[in-house]
């Protein structure tokens, strides 16, 4: 079994052992890797011992969108998160859009694999976590394009549940 996998699978059963009155069904954790989502035009596909699957994709702005089907199974609130790195420590951003509704993300990553929550970076700089509302069960298209800077993508999780965060394992 791959490494992130395991990763995903342990906090999903540890989120699962969790009971509040918060909860409102089943934990949804999905999963995607970055290189395998549609993309509209050639990214640079590189190799790292420390990427979760050994590969991760390399964009620069403005070129190519990134989508994936996903299959949401119940109504409510939905959260992203992005395993990412950067060439350098600067401001980046990019677009996430899930079933029409799109946000700007921007960051200063640092230049290691981090998970990060997705987060709206508002016209006056402010950022707040966002929170993607699902009206109902189905297929979504979720979606990643590039504004500004080089940023390196390793995978996305989209999940139901606001404590379920990503555990990672280069960070020992």
């Amino acid at each position: 079994m791959h490494r992130w996998r395991v990763l995903l699978v342990a906090g999903a059963l540890f989120a699962g052992a969790r009971v509040s009155a918060l909860d409102t069904g089943a934990t949804v954790a999905i999963p995607l890797k970055a290189e395998a989502l549609s993309w509209t035009t050639p990214i640079k596909v590189a190799t790292d011992p420390d990427s979760l699957d050994g590969k991760y994709i390399i964009l620069s702005a403005g070129r190519g969108i990134g989508s994936a089907n996903v299959q949401l199974p119940q109504a409510g609130d939905y959260y992203v998160w992005a395993r990412i790195k950067t060439p350098k420590s600067a401001a980046h951003a990019f677009d996430v859009e899930l079933g029409g509704a799109r946000y700007t993300w921007s960051i200063a990553a640092p230049t290691v694999w981090h998970w990060e929550r997705f987060t709206h970076t508002d016209g006056s700089g402010g950022m707040t976590p966002v929170v993607l509302s699902v009206k109902k069960p189905g297929a979504y298209q979720f979606k990643v394009v590039p504004r500004a800077g080089d940023i390196s993508f390793d995978a996305f999780l989209i999940t139901n549940d606001p404590y379920l965060g990503p555990i990672d394992h280069t960070q020992r």
